[in-house]
């Protein structure tokens, strides 16, 4: 008996073991994957106005539109975002969020706000 290809496809599709993945992750793997968005990236907003450097270490100062700014240091959360900054230098600030989503998978966001710099001779603010 000979079997075609396309047969082989449709078994393996059939199978209990893609059955089985189709049911754990509850989409059409056939389908696009949903974009995960980071609550709408609240990220974005906020940016990173300047460094700076004492003996306790760096400090960082956060502005974001319509708030005043804000200083931070590592481990500092952000606001009501659920974003944590977890690294200031002199290059910018780290910011780490992790969260569970609906499928129970959990992930992870790292973003670097860098340091804004001004148009006179690339000077720091």
């Amino acid at each position: 008996m000979k079997v075609t290809h396309g047969w082989m496809l449709v078994l393996a599709l059939c199978s209990p073991v893609a059955l089985s993945d189709l049911a754990r992750t509850g989409r059409d793997p056939f389908q696009p994957a949903a974009r995960h968005t980071v609550d709408g990236d609240e990220i974005a907003r906020w940016r990173l106005e300047g460094v700076i450097w004492d003996t306790a270490g760096w400090s960082g100062w956060l502005s974001a539109p319509g708030e005043p700014w804000l200083m931070v240091n590592v481990g500092d959360a952000l606001a009501s975002t659920g974003w944590t900054i977890s690294a200031i230098d002199e290059h910018g600030v780290l910011v780490e969020k992790s969260v569970v989503d609906a499928t129970g998978q959990a992930r992870h966001w790292v973003r670097t706000l860098p340091v804004a710099r001004s148009s006179r001779h690339g000077a720091i603010r």
